[in-house]
């Protein structure tokens, strides 16, 4: 996700810490191609269709965040292509925040409860997607990265269901993830200080990202 970077662009400073940027989350792209491939195929082949269903959803979100956000910070040379990416990027990371819930949803809380928060989810995303659209990328305020935070929590309406689907260890993955979304943003907030704090928060990311993606591939996928 491209934050605000705005005192690094001039000078060696930008070239180094961009490109840190580019690749840590490239490298998450290239981690993410071969893991949605098996936890679909995994779906196919274990469940049933909406249960593939709902993870190819999840799949597209995920690939598209890393590849969105590898993409908006390439492109020194061309900023208004640059710019196009960084709002698609942000973009992403509302649809990956449904995304991550859906085939959840879908599998283990297809109740009213479980639903309504599905619904209510994607709602509130795309009134996300919405805003960044209309604020062209520009850097994310205070108040929206809480906006985003809040909206990422609110599977824990079906926090029995997690429970008695993964147990503690896919409790422990939920919550993991969930930690490491919410401390990155610490950094994500913060890049300005440090030209390294971006590319902190990209770790974080795939950090959270491989942690309820494990919880999909053992406990929905299987």
């Amino acid at each position: 996700m491209s934050q605000s970077i705005s005192v690094y662009e001039s000078g060696s400073l930008f070239v180094r810490p961009e490109r840190l940027n580019q690749i840590t989350h490239a490298f998450g792209f290239a981690l993410t191609i071969p893991a949605a491939i098996a936890l679909v195929s995994s779906a196919v082949v274990h469940s049933d269709a909406a249960t593939a269903i709902g993870c190819l959803v999840y799949s597209i979100t995920l690939c598209g965040t890393y590849l969105a956000s590898t993409l908006s910070h390439s492109f020194d040379d061309r900023p208004a292509v640059k710019d196009m990416w960084r709002v698609i990027d942000q973009v992403f990371i509302f649809s990956l925040i449904a995304g991550s819930y859906t085939p959840f949803a879908i599998v283990h809380a297809p109740h009213t409860a479980g639903i309504a928060a599905l619904i209510a989810m994607w709602v509130l995303c795309i009134g996300g997607m919405i805003m960044r659209i209309v604020r062209r990328g520009k850097p994310l305020t205070a108040a929206e990265v809480g906006y985003c935070l809040m909206i990422g929590w609110v599977p824990l309406v079906t926090l029995p269901e997690i429970m008695s689907t993964g147990g503690i260890p896919g409790f422990s993955l939920v919550i993991a993830g969930g930690v490491l979304y919410t401390g990155g943003t610490f950094f994500l907030m913060n890049d300005h200080r440090h030209p390294a704090m971006h590319a902190v928060w990209h770790l974080c990311t795939i950090g959270g990202g491989m942690c309820h993606y494990f919880f999909l591939l053992l406990f929905t996928a299987a």
